[in-house]
């Protein structure tokens, strides 16, 4: 029974891992994350409200 289970997890892994992939974007090396832009802690690192 618990070979069974073994088997069962390796197929389901094996499966995700070949069934996700990169998508046409990724493949061409486009990020679709401007990656010049900066995060909002960066604009305002202490929180809203404080040095307005």
């Amino acid at each position: 029974m618990s070979r069974q289970i073994l088997l069962l997890t390796a197929v389901s892994v094996a499966a995700v891992f070949l069934l996700t992939g990169c998508t046409q974007i990724e493949r061409e090396g486009i990020s679709p994350i401007p990656q010049n832009t900066p995060a909002s802690w960066e604009m305002n690192p202490y929180g809203e409200g404080v040095f307005r």
